[in-house]
């Protein structure tokens, strides 16, 4: 411990002794107790129980504030509640308010793997969950969020319900109702893979910011995403997200979302930002439909498209259609609504309306799904110019991805500190200086750096290898919160439009493959 800890620590002893307030403690399982529960039961309110690797074949309860902390993680530490015929991990009642739970996977629960209930609230972080026979994790009447785990496999029920997401991967959850990934809350920077229900495939309730949507199915509607609210105010907002592959046996392979007003003078509004939708198939609207109503008869509802990139897919609303900043390409028919408006985007065969354009938009790698731009593309600077500009200050590009020396290509590969991010800065010119920064990477370890001229995208540990390797730099450390910066100078006699392909790759004890990596960055040259 630092001695500034070391001097705070005993302030605070010194502290509780005068005023009767006994210290938290730290219980070790095994050692103080033999099981976790024991440990659990032994613990006051404010402890932590401290759990070695292990397999635990028991189910635990919480009722008091504290915190649970698997010490060499989630991979390495498991509570296995197959056969029990009970939930994998209680939280119950106003007095468990505040509990943390860090670093355990929960496994085979033949119920709900954690349940949160009668008020209490719990942070679940660094977790697994899966394999439960009902939904992974439910929280009922209780406050929960979930941050830089993996909810997996779990079937009957899906894979949360009432918990809000950060940085978290729900994968191949099932359930015949509504939401497979996810029912009801908020997701930000999360991916929903391959999961799969009734409506909702991925996720139903869910309001997503900067998540990914792919490969999951619905029977009926919403493949990737299902959403359903009625007001005032009778809004919906997705963000900054990405749906491919989805499928959907009715509408809305990408998504189905509806909005209805109860007011005659509000009507319900669906809003798409910086959004692609790619591959996604449906009978009725392959990418999304959109179902918004209310307010003087429908004349005030609206679907909003704006800086969105469509390839191959379609978007159908049942109200006025308004289209801004959008590529669109691959279809025949991408907008299918009442009084489509579409304005200063680029769309496949054209399309009346100002600033429309019908050109090759010049993406890095759309066979590979990376609809970034690349230098010389039409769609650079041909946006709306009384939109608000790109980040580099110039006048707002067509399309989901502004152009950027720095894209991002495929996803991460979750570690023991959630999803590894990739970023980078530098203008790419010979001579310049160039950094390529990895955060939220494995604490205190070594890194691989790996470079390519061209992409591979080849499963590799639970994930997805990029770069075609070229150059390989090893023994890269991250610091104590897993972050890295790898400087260097660009060279000289890379052609301008080249793309350099590279991605974060390391050992992670902590995660729940052995390895975490960050999704790819194509460096393109201006």
């Amino acid at each position: 411990m630092h001695t500034v800890g070391k001097i705070l620590s005993r302030t605070l002893l010194a502290l509780g002794a005068l005023t009767g307030i006994a210290a938290a403690a730290d219980i070790l399982v095994p050692g103080d107790a033999a099981t976790i529960q024991g440990g659990i039961d032994l613990a006051a309110i404010g402890d932590t129980v401290l759990v070695a690797a292990g397999t635990y074949p028991e189910s635990l309860v919480i009722t008091k504030p504290m915190t649970l902390r698997g010490m060499d993680g989630a991979g390495q530490t498991v509570v296995d509640a197959a056969g029990l015929g009970t939930d994998g991990l209680v939280i119950d009642g106003a007095g468990a308010q505040g509990v943390n739970v860090i670093g355990l996977t929960i496994r085979g629960a033949d119920a709900i793997g954690v349940e949160v209930s009668n008020g209490a609230s719990a942070i679940l972080r660094s977790m697994i969950v899966e394999q439960s026979t009902n939904r992974g994790i439910f929280s009922l009447d209780g406050t929960t969020t979930v941050v830089d785990s993996l909810i997996r496999d779990n079937v009957g029920g899906g894979g949360t319900a009432g918990a809000d997401l950060i940085g978290c991967v729900l994968e191949n959850n099932v359930t015949a109702g509504t939401g497979g990934g996810a029912f009801d809350g908020f997701a930000t920077d999360c991916l929903f893979l391959g999961n799969s229900a009734g409506n909702g495939g991925g996720a139903a309730q869910v309001f997503a910011d900067g998540c990914t949507f792919r490969g999951n199915h619905a029977t009926q509607t919403g493949g990737g995403l299902w959403i359903d609210v009625s007001g005032p105010p009778a809004d919906i907002i997705v963000r900054d997200s990405v749906f491919l592959d989805n499928t959907a046996g009715i509408r809305g392979g990408g998504a189905r979302l509806r909005a209805t007003s109860v007011s005659i003078i509000s009507a319900g509004k669906a809003y798409l930002k910086r959004c692609t939708f790619a591959g996604n198939v449906a009978p009725e609207a392959d990418g999304v439909y959109s179902d918004t109503s209310g307010g003087f008869g429908g004349l005030l509802a609206f679907t909003f498209v704006e800086e969105c990139t469509l390839q191959g897919d379609s978007v159908q609303s049942t109200s006025a259609l308004v289209v801004r900043n959008t590529i669109a390409r691959g279809t025949a028919k991408p907008f299918i609504g009442n009084n489509a408006s579409v304005t200063y985007s680029n769309v496949d065969g054209g399309f009346p309306g100002e600033g429309n354009i019908d050109a090759n938009p010049l993406w890095v790698d759309s066979g590979n799904r990376v609809y970034a731009l690349l230098p010389g593309s039409p769609c650079i600077d041909a946006g709306d110019p009384l939109t608000d500009l790109d980040p580099d200050g110039s006048v707002i590009d067509m399309g989901a991805v502004a152009f950027t020396s720095f894209a991002t290509a495929g996803t991460p590969l979750i570690g023991g500190q959630g999803l590894p991010r990739a970023s980078g800065t530098g203008d790419l010119t010979t001579g310049s200086p160039v950094t390529l920064t990895l955060d939220d990477g494995p604490a205190d370890a070594t890194v691989f750096l790996i470079l390519g001229a061209a992409p591979l995208f080849a499963p590799l540990q639970g994930g997805v290898l990029v770069p075609d390797p070229l150059f390989i730099l090893a023994g890269l450390p991250t610091d104590a919160t897993g972050h890295l910066d790898a400087a260097g100078t660009w060279p000289a006699g890379v052609p301008s439009g080249s793309v350099i392909w590279t991605q974060f790759w390391a050992v992670d004890d902590f995660g729940p493959t052995g390895w975490s990596s960050s999704a790819g960055l194509a460096l393109v040259v201006p």
